[in-house]
């Protein structure tokens, strides 16, 4: 894994603090939308979420169907959490 860039540093945080992702799956009109059931972080990217899901940081949770579509939850891995803890310890800006 190369070094995380300021976005992606970003976006765990907002997974450190309870934040997750609902992502539809189902394919269709609304493949790819996303919902934030605890609150939407400043900056959102998609192709942040998907880099980190990439290197294992982040993880597709559980799937449930609401009203005919599917949605995954994507959440913080304990590698996320480790990743994290390490940057804190090591004094860098979080």
């Amino acid at each position: 894994m190369s070094k995380l860039s300021p976005s992606q540093i970003e976006m765990l945080k907002f997974f450190v603090n309870d934040g997750a992702v609902e992502l539809c799956t189902s394919i269709g009109s609304q493949l790819g939308a996303t919902s934030f059931p605890k609150g939407k972080p400043s900056k959102f990217n998609k192709l942040v979420m998907n880099s980190l899901l990439k290197y294992g940081l982040l993880k597709p949770s559980r799937e449930e169907y609401v009203y005919g579509l599917r949605w995954a939850r994507v959440e913080l891995t304990k590698r996320g959490l480790d990743v994290v803890t390490n940057l804190e310890s090591s004094n860098e800006e979080i």
